[in-house]
C-alpha cells in the first residue's frame, strides 16, 4: 500500500518501502484493517509526507498507475488536449485530464512488462502539484499523452518534441 512521499530529507521512515520517485510504501500483512491502516498513516513520522490520506492525491496515482500498467501490457490507448482544460480520448472520454487518464487506464489488464525506463524526478506531493504539472506541461506545447508500450507514457509536444518515460511527471517539460 503506498502510504506517501519522502520528505526532502529523503530519510523516509525504517518500515517503509521507499521506490524510485520518492514513494514510500507499506507492506501490508495478511488480516489488516481499516482501523490500523489509518493508524499507520496518522502516526507516519518524520520523513514522509502521507499523502495517502488525500483522496485526490490517490486518485492521481491510481489513474497514472492504471495507464501505465495498460500501456505496458501492450494495449494502446491516446489523450489528446481538445481546448482549455478539457482532454479527450481515443476511449470515447472526455474531460478534465484525471478522468480521461482513469478511463484509458484499465486496473485489470493482463501481466505488463517491465517498463525500460525508470522514474526520474521525485513524485508530486499533492494532487494540486500533478493539476499543476499537466498545466505547464499545456503551457509547454502539450498536445498528446499516450500510451509507449516501453516505458509506459509519451508525450507529444506541438513543436514535435516527444518525451517518454514511467511517470507522468517525467514525461511533462
Amino acid at each position: 500500500m503506498a502510504l506517501g512521499v519522502a520528505d526532502a530529507t529523503r530519510q523516509p521512515p525504517l518500515d517503509t518501502i521507499p521506490t524510485e520517485g520518492g514513494l514510500c510504501w507499506y507492506a501490508q500483512p495478511a488480516g489488516l484493517d481499516e482501523a490500523e491502516i489509518e493508524r499507520r498513516l496518522r502516526t507516519a513520522g518524520p520523513g514522509l509526507i502521507p499523502a495517502a490520506r488525500r483522496a485526490t492525491w490517490s486518485a492521481w496515482l491510481r489513474a497514472e498507475h492504471g495507464a501505465r500498467r495498460a500501456a505496458l501490457a501492450g494495449i494502446d490507448w491516446s489523450i489528446t488536449h481538445t481546448s482549455g482544460d478539457t482532454w479527450s480520448s481515443d476511449a470515447t472520454a472526455t474531460g478534465r485530464f484525471l478522468d480521461v487518464l482513469r478511463a484509458v487506464g484499465l486496473p485489470e489488464v493482463g501481466t505488463p512488462g517491465a517498463p525500460s525506463a525508470r522514474v526520474e524526478g521525485a513524485y508530486p506531493r499533492s494532487a494540486s502539484a500533478f493539476v499543476l504539472s499537466v498545466e505547464t506541461a499545456q503551457v509547454g506545447g502539450l498536445n498528446e499523452l499516450r500510451s509507449d508500450h516501453q516505458s509506459g507514457f509519451r508525450a507529444i509536444y506541438l513543436d514535435g518534441s516527444q518525451r517518454t518515460g514511467c511517470a507522468l511527471h517525467d514525461v511533462f517539460a
